[in-house]
């Protein structure tokens, strides 16, 4: 029947789990019953204890074994989210299509409207010739639909302006979303296993250990 690993010394431990092995050291030192056995025990001293506990790292964190492994388990698969930029390369950059939108709604006004002001000052400076009345109210006529198309256009413009900014703020806050949302579970994931080792080696590693001593 396999064995479940014996945890490393805590030489041997990176550099987050000694800080771990520290802080629950530290939280053990500071409880009332060894307090009180340190006090019962003038013999020794907080930083004695600290030393003979750094020494018997092994054999303390041993009694934590189940949650540190799994605790190691955990922290291998929280990595960073895999990045998933790669979309169909078919689909619209939606940058590309608001900035084309943008263009479109400065140029197609200004050419229209431009257009729209050269047919009507023909258009009335022809109407001064009576000769021209026919010419010239078919320019006007011309200019006056092309100053239509215009305003629509203008209209037409700044309403797909603001559909495109709309939409791409949708896209981001959803995307926003959907990248938190999994790396929200792994961090509540790992800081519970991480918790539920800290205790383990707390309550059952340390504060006997220590107790032990001070008997």
């Amino acid at each position: 029947m396999d064995r479940l690993p014996r945890p490393p010394q805590l030489t041997q431990l990176p550099q987050q789990d000694r800080a771990d092995f520290e802080l629950a050291l530290g939280q053990a030192l500071a409880r009332d019953e060894i307090r009180e056995a340190l006090r019962r025990n003038p013999g020794l001293g907080s930083e004695q204890l600290r030393a003979l506990a750094r020494t018997a790292s092994g054999e303390i964190a041993a009694a934590a074994a189940d949650e540190y492994i799994e605790y190691l388990r955990v922290r291998s698969t929280s990595g960073p989210a895999d990045s998933t930029g790669t979309g169909d390369s078919r689909s619209i950059d939606p940058d590309w299509a608001g900035g084309l939108m943008g263009v479109l709604a400065v140029l197609v006004p200004l050419l229209t409207g431009t257009a729209a002001g050269i047919l009507l000052l023909l258009g009335y400076a022809l109407g001064l010739a009576k000769s021209q009345r026919h010419l010239a109210d078919s320019l006007l006529t011309a200019g006056w639909a092309a100053a239509v198309v215009a305003g629509i256009c203008v209209v037409a413009g700044v309403s797909g302006l603001l559909a495109t900014a709309a939409r791409r703020r949708a896209a981001q806050s959803e995307a926003v979303q959907s990248e938190a949302a999994p790396g929200t579970a792994r961090s509540e994931e790992l800081e519970r296993a991480r918790e539920a080792w800290r205790t383990a080696l707390l309550e059952r590693g340390l504060l006997p250990f220590l107790l032990l001593r001070l008997q």
